[in-house]
């Protein structure tokens, strides 16, 4: 018997330019997105400049190829559903992933092992919920839902919002986005969640520190300015 890695191979290098050629023909809007009001504002910021972001692995490559399966599967079941709708809220710009019977539903696809850890806690991740809100404050909903999603076997799990409680957030991280692109400045590092401190999961690794003699050399080796 032989062990072969020829056909993960094959289909690995598929995605793997799939995504390339995807990241390629992106034209940016330069507008705030809400899959990124989480981030911390200097990712924000940096991520207007156009500084490019650091590798996305193979690993997690495929984690969102199967969160898209996940999510077309979801909508498959659900009668006059809309995918994918456009929204804006204050020029920040986003997609609802489905909208059904006029409710808006974010949908996130988990590993078996962080769906009991979201239903044990009670709760959905907090950067999950500011998208949401956006979304909501968008379409003009007082309510939203984000649905988490068991791959393993598409249990389902669902935490429902009130639009106005997360108002005072969304408009907070927007205002302060705003400012930093008016008067061109680029923040020093500072988290907003935990998970934010590991570089492993950092769009710009490099630039987490708080000197900033390196941050503008890091801009002059990307060769970004304003």
């Amino acid at each position: 018997m032989n062990i072969t890695t020829v056909l993960d191979d094959y289909i690995n290098e598929k995605i793997v330019e799939k995504d390339k050629e995807k990241r390629e023909a992106h034209v940016s809007s330069g507008k705030l997105s809400a899959s990124i009001l989480g981030w911390t504002l200097q990712w924000q910021v940096l991520k207007y400049l156009g500084v490019p972001q650091s590798k996305v692995d193979d690993y997690t490559l495929r984690k969102f190829l199967r969160g898209n399966h996940v999510e077309d599967f979801i909508a498959s079941q659900l009668d006059g559903a809309k995918s994918q709708v456009e929204v804006s809220y204050r020029d920040c710009v986003g997609y609802i992933d489905l909208l059904w019977n006029d409710n808006i539903h974010e949908i996130k696809s988990v590993a078996n092992s962080k769906y009991r850890w979201i239903t044990k806690k009670g709760k959905a991740d907090p950067q999950h919920v500011l998208q949401g809100a956006l979304y909501a404050l968008g379409h003009g909903s007082p309510t939203f839902t984000i649905d988490y999603v068991a791959s393993d076997d598409y249990r389902i799990t669902s935490f429902e919002y009130m639009t106005f409680d997360y108002k005072s957030e969304v408009d907070t991280i927007i205002d302060e986005y705003n400012k930093a692109i008016e008067t061109r400045t680029i923040p020093m590092f500072s988290v907003r969640y935990d998970w934010q401190n590991n570089q492993k999961y950092s769009p710009y690794p490099e630039f987490m520190t708080e000197n900033k003699t390196v941050i503008n050399n890091l801009l002059k080796k990307h060769n970004v300015s304003w």
